[in-house]
């Protein structure tokens, strides 16, 4: 028995028909390449024709020459003609081709999406985000109070201020304990002298005795 022939796809086809262009296209240039080779031997029958004064023999194979030129210009004419069609259809079999992988992916995408919907992976993102943003907003909020603290603690002109005053609290209990060792110098002094007066006079009496 024998297999049944696979049925064979648009997209087969389209590349079947895009190879056969680009053939013929192939051919036909090969065909242009014969013909000037030809014209150019018939040119060089011209010149020699006429080179020995046969200028009727040379006018007729000029015009031979001239037929030719025409014919391998309309030659290279079809055959460029077939090689656009030709890549036309080879874009067109391409352009199918994904479009059938993409009609192909398309199930194959929305089961992924189904599936991904059964395991809340879709609602877990979507708590994750709005997760996040709260984190942010409140990590915005303490960084700017944190931001607020050490800049009042690292103010230069308060600190500046508070060393001043201390230095000037610091001057004025100087100024008053030096005062107040001055006055109990003075009134040391007298008493001392007292307390040496009254020994003199008592080592005379005990001699006067």
């Amino acid at each position: 028995m024998f297999k049944k022939k696979k049925k064979q796809s648009e997209e087969d086809k389209l590349y079947d028909m895009a190879f056969e262009m680009n053939f013929q296209a192939k051919q036909l240039n090969k065909q242009a390449v014969k013909i000037e080779g030809q014209m150019k031997k018939e040119e060089a029958k011209v010149l020699a024709l006429m080179n020995s004064g046969n200028n009727e023999a040379a006018k007729i194979t000029a015009e031979g020459v001239i037929r030719m030129k025409g014919e391998a210009l309309n030659v290279r004419r079809m055959g460029a003609q077939l090689g656009a069609v030709g890549q036309k259809l080879q874009a067109a079999s391409r352009t199918a081709m994904i479009s059938q992988s993409i009609k192909n992916a398309v199930p194959l995408i929305t089961k992924g999406l189904k599936q991904m919907e059964k395991m809340g992976i879709d609602k877990a993102m979507c708590q994750f985000d709005t997760a996040m943003e709260e984190l942010d907003v409140k990590t915005d909020s303490l960084n700017a109070g944190l931001g607020g603290v050490y800049s009042s603690t690292l103010d230069q002109t308060e600190v500046d201020s508070y060393m001043s005053k201390l230095m000037d609290s610091q001057a004025h209990e100087m100024d008053v304990n030096s005062v107040g060792v001055s006055k109990a110098e003075l009134k040391a002094g007298p008493e001392e002298e007292k307390s040496e007066s009254d020994d003199l006079m008592a080592r005379l009496r005990d001699l006067q005795g």
